[in-house]
């Protein structure tokens, strides 16, 4: 994510806090540099090292001014954190702005993922992710780390690249259903841009 998502440091890292709670991982120090550091490089990355090295003393500073100054979050690094209800007011208006910058808000036109199926769930799934939201704001220019086009297609980085590559025709397949060439052109995209994530070297 760049700067001109006019979402503040503060507030990046609590965006980045509440995914890692709700992908149910431990909220500890050490998670919370990992998910600021893939979801928002730019911001995160130590200066001159961008999507190559976390900041951690940037975190780090951060996350003591979002619990003493801000009160969004509570806990430590011994502990770990959790979400306030400060915190949790400031998210919802955190989301909405994502939704605008990422130009989220849906055509009426294109349908919707049915939770019943699951195609339906996979749409759902692919429009909701960050690697989509990332690809929504830039297209081709889009810089997305390889980590979250890895948990999009069910996997990790240490998957073997034939599972990541039936995952994605699979993904392929279901969208076809609702006719989401929107969705096509990001999966295409990925094919194109993360060919070494899809096959053996």
């Amino acid at each position: 994510m760049r700067k001109d998502t006019k979402l503040n440091i503060d507030q990046l890292l609590l965006y980045s806090l509440s995914q890692l709670i709700e992908k149910g991982e431990q909220s500890t120090f050490e998670n919370l540099v990992v998910s600021c550091f893939k979801l928002f490089p730019q911001e995160f990355s130590l200066k001159g090292f961008i999507n190559k090295y976390p900041d951690s003393s940037r975190i780090d500073k951060t996350w003591r001014r979002c619990r003493t100054d801000r009160d969004w979050i509570a806990g430590s690094v011994g502990h770990g954190f959790i979400i306030t209800t400060e915190g949790n007011k400031e998210l919802i208006n955190i989301e909405k702005q994502l939704k605008n910058n990422f130009k989220l808000q849906k055509n009426e036109k294109l349908q919707k993922g049915d939770k019943r199926t699951k195609s339906g769930r996979i749409v759902e799934h692919i429009e909701k992710h960050p690697s989509y939201l990332i690809f929504q704001k830039n297209k081709d220019n889009a810089s997305i780390t390889d980590y979250l086009i890895c948990d999009l297609l069910f996997s990790t980085l240490d998957s073997f690249p034939e599972s990541r590559k039936k995952n994605l025709l699979e993904m392929k397949k279901f969208i076809s259903v609702y006719k989401r060439n929107d969705l096509l052109k990001f999966l295409e995209w990925i094919e194109n841009s993360k060919k070494h994530l899809l096959k053996n070297n």
